[in-house]
């Protein structure tokens, strides 16, 4: 995983080449759906530094070899118990466009926007009914699938979706909460009903733990350089 496309630090072409020699070298970009990031993935295909390039946000458009989600490790969720005394919050930053969502949904969602560490996250996110999620890229040009949908699953609330977001290439509609601009985010906040919510949070939990569970995605990523994921 490279967490940056520029700066000091990074691998050189030569040094990833070498360590192909050893193993299988498989690239994991959270942002592959994200324009700034696609001339670094064609640098590297140019200069044969991978066996495989995958993005786990879930964009079937993004220029790579295997798209997949985000892989979360479920333990860490399944570890905290915690009531779920929180209508609908949001954890990240909340800069940029998410930012001016997040002000006009107003304290209609409970925001977090930094904590001690990933605990901290996952105790936030469980105490969660519904999560909203705003799904730009970094550059806020496009939208992806957030690693923030899986976790929403392993925190057993609903996820609350932007309908352009390619969430919808990988999850039935009964398995969230879909909306179209800021205007009707708030009419879903206060209008869905507890029953919507509970089916869209088993839906959401189930469908990820059988089919996009930690296991699963891995094991996507190393068949396809002829490995099994044991």
């Amino acid at each position: 995983y490279i967490g940056a496309n520029l700066g000091k630090g990074l691998p050189s072409f030569e040094t990833l080449r070498e360590l192909r020699k050893i193993a299988p070298l498989i690239n994991i970009i959270s942002d592959a759906a994200d324009q700034p990031w696609h001339h670094v993935i064609k640098a590297y295909r140019q200069e044969e530094c991978f066996d495989l390039h995958v993005g786990i946000d879930g964009d079937p458009q993004s220029p790579v070899d295997h798209v997949t989600l985000t892989p979360i490790d479920s333990r860490i969720f399944d570890s905290v118990k915690i009531d779920k005394d929180i209508k609908c919050g949001f954890s990240g930053n909340a800069s940029g466009k998410r930012g001016n969502i997040l002000g006009a949904v107003g304290s209609r969602c409970f925001v977090r926007i930094r904590g001690d560490d990933y605990l901290d996250h996952i105790k936030f996110l469980k105490r969660c009914q519904m999560v909203l999620n705003v799904a730009y890229t970094g550059s806020g040009q496009k939208y992806h699938v957030k690693g923030r949908v899986t976790e929403t699953a392993y925190a057993g609330g609903a996820l609350i979706e932007p309908i352009q977001s390619p969430t919808k290439y990988w999850f039935p509609a009964f398995a969230y909460l879909a909306y179209r601009d800021v205007e009707h985010l708030i009419e879903v906040i206060e209008t869905v009903k507890t029953e919507d919510i509970i089916s869209c949070s088993e839906s959401l939990s189930k469908i990820v733990r059988e089919k996009y569970n930690a296991a699963a995605i891995y094991g996507g990523m190393l068949e396809k350089v002829g490995l099994k994921c044991f």
